[in-house]
């Protein structure tokens, strides 16, 4: 097992992007590889796998994951604007040969699916790492429940100094309950006699 700091990416609304035309799309992805893979190598981290809707990175430290993060924003905002979310975590990892495995991996990639078009969010551990580097701001978001995770994770916002960070409410764990949802409480038996409990209770 090694430690690193793992980064996932992806394009929010994929599939939406590829309804473009499509010279416009190839152009776009082609863009959006390309700004992966120069913002990973800048910053000394390993691209694992880049395909057309998102990455997998290591990193030796927060510091350098965070500085090719914000690179990447930066990069698929102009002249492009693709919607891309970032999810930072530090952990273990095995290889397997050419392939890595470890929970750390799991936690990483719904860090990542928790973020919101244009966020980068890490967790308590890169935060800790980095949170001296005057290059960074950084918002406390709280603790989120993510799926396959034993216990909650507390995420942070992080960007630029100039950066308008969002705040908790636009952000949904894997425990929040779906929009316009309703609860069925039980239905009390109103008739007379007392005698159509049956009837509720079926409804």
């Amino acid at each position: 097992m090694q430690e690193y700091t793992i980064m996932f990416t992806d394009i929010v609304g994929y599939t939406r992007l590829i309804r473009q035309d499509e010279q416009i799309l190839g152009e776009i992805l082609q863009h959006h590889q390309k700004v992966h893979r120069d913002s990973v190598e800048a910053h000394s981290g390993k691209l694992v796998q880049c395909r057309a809707d998102g990455s997998l990175s290591l990193f030796d430290s927060g510091y350098q994951a965070i500085r090719a993060a914000m690179k990447i924003q930066d990069g698929c905002h102009d002249p492009y604007n693709i919607p891309v979310r970032i999810g930072i975590y530090k952990g273990e990892v095995r290889h397997l040969g050419e392939e890595i495995v470890g929970e750390s991996l799991n936690t990483a990639y719904r860090i990542r699916t928790t973020a919101i078009e244009g966020s980068i969010l890490i967790s308590e551990y890169v935060y800790e790492e980095v949170r001296g580097q005057v290059e960074f701001t950084f918002k406390r978001l709280g603790l989120f429940n993510l799926k396959h995770a034993p216990d909650p994770v507390l995420l942070y916002a992080t960007g630029s100094p100039d950066s308008i960070l969002p705040g908790r409410e636009v952000f949904k764990d894997d425990l929040s309950p779906p929009e316009n949802s309703i609860a069925v409480l039980p239905f009390r038996d109103l008739s007379p006699g007392r005698d159509q409990e049956y009837l509720g209770q079926g409804m």
